[in-house]
């Protein structure tokens, strides 16, 4: 450990260059798992979190509040399909 400190003491630009990426990377980390904390408060603020359908295909995945409504009418067994009961 001290020789990588003499090494650091005697690069300035080195050390600087490192600091740098140090300080940007830990931003990035510190920034995708705020998202990530949000979105899932967000996800499971309601009391029937496990209800929650999505709509998608190999490209697009899409999820709005009428979706649930409109899958029920169609297609009756997609509580059962979802591993859900009927509450």
């Amino acid at each position: 450990m001290k020789s990588y400190l003499k090494f650091l003491s005697r690069n300035k630009l080195y050390t600087a260059i490192e600091a740098v990426g140090l300080a940007v990377s830990l931003a990035f980390v510190i920034l995708i798992g705020s998202y990530v904390v949000q979105q899932y408060e967000v996800a499971h603020e309601s009391p029937q979190w496990k209800r929650t359908f999505v709509l998608g295909n190999g490209d697009f995945l899409g999820l709005t509040y009428w979706d649930k409504e409109e899958l029920e009418m169609n297609i009756p067994e997609v509580e059962l399909a979802a591993g859900h009961p009927k509450w």
